[in-house]
This record gives C-alpha cells, structure tokens and sequence, in this order.
C-alpha cells in the first residue's frame, strides 16, 4: 500500500512538472530583431500582433539604442490600470511580456528611451511625496540603468512638471527633453522643451508657431540630433481625428511648416505617439483604425493580462508600423 502511494506521488510530481514545463514553452520562441517580425513596407501594418499589439489602448513603444529591449504600455478597459510591460532578449530569445518593475504606483505611461538607454522617461500618476499632495495629476519621471535593472523613480521636478498634466516625453542626445503638457488658457496640449545647460534642467519652454497652434499638438518624437520633430494634432486639414505630422529645422534654426503625413499613415480614426525606431529604419505609432479582436499568442500570457490589466476591447489604439522612408520623402528639408 505504501508502495502505491509513494508511486502515485511520483506521478503527480512528474505530471506537474510537465505542467510547469509546458507553461514555460507554451509562450512561442520569438528571435532575431523586433521580435522576428517581418519589417513592413509602405503600408502601414499591425506591429507584432498578440505579442506587443494587443488592443489594449498600447501607445507610444519604446525600443533601446541596440534594439534588445521594449517597453509598452497597455491600459485595462474594466478598470483604471495603466502599466508599462517590457521584453528583451534573452539567451537568443525574447522573453514573455511582464509588467516594469518601476511600473508599481499610479498609472504609467509612455516610455521612452534616452539616446545613450541609460534612462528610460515614462508618464505616471504615482504620489510626488510621501504625504501625496499633488495627487491625480501626470508628471514626467525616469529611472536610471543599474546593471540589467533600474533605480527608483525621480520625479523631473518642477523645471518641467506643474499641477496640470504633463506627458509623452521625448529627449535628445544633448539632454533637451520634449514634451506634452495642456498648461495653456485653453487647456488644449501643447509641446514643449527643457534644455539641460551645464547639467542643470531649465525651465520648460513652449515651441512656437508653426508647430503649437491654437489646436491641439501632443506626442512629441524629437530625432536625436533634433533635426526632425514628429507629433500629432487636430488641426485643419486632419484625415479624421489627431493625425501625424512631421516638421524638421529650417536654415535659421526655427521650425518649418509642419507636413502631414498623408493617407498612407494617418486614417479617419486616431493616429498618435509617433516614433521613429533607433536604427532609422520604420515609423511606429498607435491608431484606432483596427476592429478585430487581437488574440494573445498564448492562453498562459492571455490571463496573465486578463489579471494585470483586465479584458481588451476592439477598436482601442494600438501599434502600427511602417517604413521610415515615408518621412524622408515628406518631411520639409532644411
């Protein structure tokens, strides 16, 4: 009798060890650049669906200077959560999709990498101090590279936050953060721009015409050079809702008439949070334009999901990709 018992001992053991062996694999073997996906064209295209696309509300990606690391937000439907997940590869292939350990108070979003990825800046509600005096209010932090990890997050103080919301950040190789913030009479986002000078954080500015106009300008991508500027707006002249412009430096310096990027990227829904990858190579950026239902690629990461963040929703923004050729040809040359 013992003999039986301790036998089918040994079968449960074994049986939930396949179990836990198979929940590991079950998640599929993604190698090789941007999760193995196949790079896309002159057409717009979903950006590795199941995985990173989810229909989760996903905007602004940020991707590290060796493309070894993504993070994305996602944003549940049934509650309010709002938390940055990230990948990177690891051992030849990229790992299942988890939740940024930063990502732990408030809601968070917009990641962004520095040129150099040893900051990541992001958007969150979390309490500014202990005693939570500037509460439900989106302010701009970051966290600095430790290792394979990060520090705790640091607030960007009061040179680029204020009471109102201030998001999508964006930096330059020099240090000049660029940023969203709806600070004006009309409470309409406007862009703009802090510039670090002898490693001291200045007071942010806003851009000027013809970039800010009465209308509304948010989802700053500033080249790292600061030679090209990309961001959405509402203003005349849009396909549908927000649509996706790009601007870059005229001979004085100043900013040249922003150009639309046409019906091959922007649609009649929302197109926003542009970015251009740090190889140069494509544009990604988050639209509405998507009706299907996005299926995760595992059933295990698929209620992972469900209980971080809730169940998705068709028609949410999520990730487009596309050549970045298409701006070489549109945007205005200096």
């Amino acid at each position: 009798m013992k003999t039986l018992i301790k036998l089918f001992i040994l079968l449960l053991l074994v049986s939930n060890l396949s179990n836990a062996q198979k929940k590991e694999i079950d998640f599929p073997k993604l190698s090789g650049p941007y999760l193995g996906q196949k790079p896309p064209g002159m057409m717009p295209e979903l950006f590795a669906p199941g995985v990173i696309s989810l229909g989760y509300h996903e905007h602004r990606i940020a991707i590290s200077p060796d493309g070894s690391e993504i993070y994305f937000p996602v944003f549940g439907n049934e509650v309010v959560a709002a938390k940055i997940m990230f990948t990177r590869l690891e051992n030849g292939n990229w790992s299942t999709p988890c939740v940024a350990p930063f990502s732990n108070k408030g809601l968070n979003l917009h990641p962004s990498f520095s040129p150099d990825g040893n900051q990541l800046y992001f958007t969150s509600t979390r309490p500014v101090d202990e005693n939570n005096t500037k509460k439900n209010r989106a302010d701009i932090w970051y966290v600095e590279r430790i290792g394979n990890s990060w520090s705790q997050p640091i607030h960007m103080g009061d040179e680029v936050n204020t009471s109102y919301n201030e998001s999508c950040p964006s930096i330059m190789a020099d240090g000049t953060l660029f940023f969203e913030s709806a600070r004006n009479e009309v409470k309409n986002l406007d862009i703009y721009f802090s510039v670090l000078k002898d490693g001291i954080r200045q007071n942010a500015e806003k851009l000027g015409s013809p970039v800010n106009t009465e209308n509304s300008e948010g989802g700053p991508f500033i080249a790292p050079d600061g030679s090209y500027l990309l961001f959405n707006s509402n203003r005349p002249g849009t396909f549908g809702e927000d649509d996706i412009y790009v601007t870059s430096k005229d001979k004085s310096g100043g900013w040249g008439e922003p150009v639309n990027l046409g019906k091959k990227v922007n649609s009649a829904f929302l197109d926003w949070t542009p970015v251009i990858t740090p190889d140069g190579k494509y544009l990604i950026f988050s639209s509405y334009r998507n009706t299907d239902l996005i299926v995760p690629v595992d059933s295990i990461y698929s209620e992972k999901l469900k209980k971080e963040i809730g169940l998705p929703k068709t028609g949410n923004g999520t990730f487009y990709w596309v050549s970045a050729k298409i701006i070489e040809k549109l945007r205005p040359k200096g």
